[in-house]
């Protein structure tokens, strides 16, 4: 296999990828948390505490933006 060849079996898994998120559901609401979380490989980091229909914004808009971090994190 050349180098920088994509492994056989790789176009599969990104195109099952494609329209999914990693998801953090968590109480822990510390910047270093949220952070390590992020370089982790989670797209998508929730506070428990938001309620319901926060919670389904914030997946919504990390499905379609590919990214989201509840700001009850930034207020920590």
């Amino acid at each position: 296999m050349e180098l920088g060849m994509p492994r056989p079996g790789s176009e599969a898994s990104n195109r099952s990828l494609s329209g999914s998120i990693s998801t953090i559901f968590t109480g822990r609401l510390e910047r270093s948390w949220g952070r390590a979380c992020h370089l982790a490989g989670a797209n998508c980091l929730l506070s428990n505490s938001g309620g319901e229909d926060r919670t389904a914004i914030g997946l919504l808009h990390g499905l379609r933006s590919g990214c989201f971090t509840d700001p009850a994190f930034e207020a920590a």
